[in-house]
């Protein structure tokens, strides 16, 4: 999977399928599973494992507003289930949106 115009949001790590690499001070992670779409989306995200609900709902919007190339079988693209192990450190998030 390639990220595409994913955003600006300060990711560390993005892992699908597999270990997040160890986090350190001042970072935060959350582990997602998102279903990937043939059109390269992230839908129907929800949060395995939180460690702050605001970091959470950040990263969610982030996941789905974001695109990915499709996972292919047989050189057509399919649908799949992911987790992603995601690490941002907190001290370069962006303010929130009001």
């Amino acid at each position: 999977m390639r990220a595409r115009a994913l955003g600006s949001m300060a990711i560390l790590a993005l892992a699908a399928c597999g270990p997040a690499p160890p986090a350190t001070s001042g970072d935060a992670s959350t582990v997602v599973r998102c279903t990937l779409t043939v059109e390269g989306r992230l839908e129907r995200c929800s949060v395995l494992e939180s460690v702050d609900p605001t970091i959470d709902r950040r990263v969610l919007g982030w996941l789905e507003a974001g695109r990915l190339d499709p996972a292919t079988h047989e050189g057509a693209p399919v649908e799949i289930s992911a987790v992603f192990h995601v690490r941002v450190r907190r001290d370069d998030l962006p303010a929130e949106d009001p």
